[in-house]
């Protein structure tokens, strides 16, 4: 009884890291032994404790699979949908989203008939939405006493997925250039990892001086994986820290003058020091433009021809084609099956009109109160979740945990009023 007390509580969570690092490192029947293992460990802690432990495991296994064509991310998404929903008896999905959710999942299954949408997609993006509103109507894991407790274990999957990383998953792009991805997909999508590892770690600085152990290597481990990347998008993300971190510093009350100084000074030198060893070197390397002049590399162009998708297909325009079945229509016409790099124009080819309206409104009302939480001290959810809306434009994101987790943060963070959120402001 004690055993389980014990993997009840936090340690819980730092046992499933452990469990699903070795997964990762390891391969063949190690490998599957210690991932089925940490989701065993998933099954058995308390629902909070799940919730987290999903969290970690985005971070880590976007692109593993325990089984071909079964992803680990599917397998940890069905443990916390059967766990904390299903058996929760808590409603976390919430009663009045369920005619939502039956009408999303009817108009893909329609998707299978009219564009030959296939099921995994379909049943995948199920999964997906029960995940969005779980975190949406779940908010224990953002209370006070668990203030520290997603950043910090951000911060330190992080750390450990750039050291299982570093000399892995290396390709040479279209300029020469040999960049790197680590334990990720790619290398836009290690930039943006190692993005969201930073502003956990500051975060979880600032609410904890006990997390200065782990998030200074955190920190620095995340600049070195980014530089290794060679995304420009991780250069301008960077500077966007850099230029929030600032404003937050002098626009919050609750920061005194000489702490201002000093947090200032801290973050103007850590900018110098990024901009003319790292963003200088991808620069260098990359430059600001392609050749021909196309800022975006090619993204503008892979955007257009999704939209050209889109505008053959009247119906579509209501109905979408299908959640991740942009690639697939594309070959069908004989265009070239490359992604949107492009979140939002996925959202509107693959989900219609009405849904891409719902989420420009979601995300406006985010920002607007985001931007007025100056005054305040804007929760981690606000901040994971804004890094996460600007990758949407740079990165088809499709059936990645981490869109549906920020989309589901959003909805919470949507909830609280501004002058209520003490229960999430910096300590």
């Amino acid at each position: 009884m004690k055993l389980i007390r014990l993997l009840r509580d936090n340690w819980g969570i730092v046992l499933f890291i452990s469990l699903l690092s070795y997964g990762v490192y390891s391969q063949g029947s190690t490998q599957s032994i210690f991932l089925c293992l940490a989701l065993f460990l998933m099954a058995v802690l308390k629902e909070e404790n799940v919730a987290v432990c999903f969290i970690v495991q985005t971070f880590m296994c976007d692109n593993l699979e325990l089984l071909p064509s079964l992803s680990f991310a599917s397998l940890a998404a069905g443990v916390l949908i059967v766990r904390c929903v299903m058996t929760g008896n808590k409603g976390n999905i919430g009663s009045k989203n369920i005619p939502f959710i039956l009408l999303l999942l009817v108009i893909q299954v329609f998707s299978i008939v009219i564009y030959e949408n296939t099921l995994n997609n379909v049943i995948r993006f199920s999964v997906n939405i029960f995940i969005i509103f779980y975190f949406a109507n779940y908010s224990r894991i953002f209370q006070t006493k668990n203030l520290a407790l997603i950043p910090s274990v951000v911060s330190i999957t992080v750390l450990i997925a750039c050291i299982l990383g570093v000399g892995k998953a290396s390709i040479m792009d279209d300029l020469g250039v040999l960049r790197f991805s680590g334990i990720w997909i790619d290398d836009n999508f290690c930039g943006m990892y190692c993005i969201l590892g930073i502003v956990s770690s500051i975060y979880a600085i600032w609410v904890t001086r006990k997390a200065l152990f782990f998030a200074i290597p955190s920190i620095l481990m995340a600049l070195y994986m980014g530089a290794l990347a060679m995304s420009r998008t991780f250069v301008y993300m960077m500077a966007l820290v850099f230029l929030f971190f600032l404003l937050s510093i002098f626009r919050n009350k609750s920061v005194g003058v000489f702490f201002k100084i000093v947090l200032s000074a801290l973050c103007i030198v850590g900018a110098v020091y990024f901009f003319n060893h790292i963003a200088s070197t991808i620069i260098e390397n990359r430059g600001m433009v392609k050749d021909s002049g196309d800022f975006t590399n090619g993204r503008i162009e892979a955007s257009l021809e999704s939209l050209r998708v889109f505008n053959m297909n009247p119906l579509s325009w209501f109905t979408g084609i299908g959640t991740s079945n942009t690639f697939n229509c594309k070959m069908a016409l004989g265009m070239h099956p490359k992604a949107s790099h492009n979140t939002y124009v996925d959202i509107l080819v693959e989900l219609g009109l009405p849904v891409i309206i719902y989420v420009l409104i979601l995300i406006i009302s985010f920002f607007q109160k985001f931007f007025k939480s100056f005054l305040y001290t804007l929760p981690y959810t606000a901040l994971f979740s804004f890094v996460v809306l600007c990758y949407m434009g740079t990165l088809t994101m499709g059936q990645y945990s981490i869109l549906y987790i920020a989309f589901g943060m959003i909805l919470n963070y949507l909830k609280i009023p501004i002058n209520e959120n003490t229960s999430e402001k910096y300590r």
